[in-house]
């Protein structure tokens, strides 16, 4: 993920939530979501959740079907717990390049009509079988609060991934 580009205001239906309980699994974050989405008597709206691994932290791509449920959806869950003594929840607004760039790194998803994609049960754990590990651009590395990359990481040249590539054929 290259440059992730927080939107400040909401002109789009995707939203980007990170730093949920490390002990969640797959079935958990979905039922959380749809209870809040209950909440707010939006229950029909979500169409996709998308999760990637962006350094070892698991952040979920949400897509809603109208701007107003990210809306309120993110007006409830953002800067928020889900116990008492556990972590606050992120939540941003995101452009659909970055939404459909997390599509890209990961078919680990869910949809409202399919369930969790593998044909695996909800309560699965979360496997990065089905999303590959990213790097993490610098803008988002701070808001995840990650700290610096552990080594210094220089990004290839796309004549350079060509190269590379050219070589494996």
């Amino acid at each position: 993920m290259s440059n992730l580009s927080i939107v400040t205001t909401p002109t789009f239906s995707l939203l980007a939530m990170w730093n949920l309980p490390s002990d969640y699994q797959w079935g958990d974050v979905v039922r959380w979501v749809q209870t809040v989405l209950s909440w707010v008597g939006l229950t029909h709206q979500l169409q996709r959740i998308v999760r990637t691994n962006e350094d070892g932290t698991p952040v979920f791509w949400l897509k809603f079907k109208k701007k107003d449920a990210a809306v309120m959806f993110r007006g409830v869950v953002s800067e928020r717990r889900i116990s008492k003594e556990g972590p606050l929840i992120h939540c941003f607004f995101v452009l659909p390049s970055d939404f459909a760039g997390a599509n890209g790194r990961s078919s680990d998803c869910w949809t409202p009509h399919r369930g969790l994609s593998h044909g695996r049960p909800l309560d699965s754990p979360y496997s990065d079988r089905f999303c590959r590990l990213s790097i993490t651009s610098p803008e988002l590395r701070d808001r995840l609060s990650l700290g610096p990359l552990p080594f210094n990481y220089v990004r290839p040249t796309r004549g350079h991934c060509r190269r590379v590539n050219q070589r494996r054929q």
